[in-house]
């Protein structure tokens, strides 16, 4: 897995991986929820170091509940 170089390109993969887990959830997909998951924690990973976290209020309105979530989860 690549490293991420900004916070945008921190949120993007945030919001792919988070609806990518989400789908695959309800298809009983495990393999690629784990692959989605891990996308996940290096997402917020990378926004827990540099400050970043408030940047997923946005996605607390989004259409896919898998991001709304993972959105809702950090923010706490």
């Amino acid at each position: 897995m690549k490293n991420i170089i900004d916070k945008e390109e921190a949120l993007a993969t945030f919001e792919d991986a988070a609806n990518g887990h989400g789908e695959a959830t309800e298809q009983g997909n495990y393999k690629l929820g784990n692959i989605c998951y891990n996308k996940i924690i290096l997402a917020v990973t990378f926004l827990k170091e540099n400050n970043g976290i408030p940047l997923l209020l946005p996605f607390l309105r989004h259409d896919s509940i898998g991001v709304r979530i993972w959105a809702a989860s950090y923010l706490l």
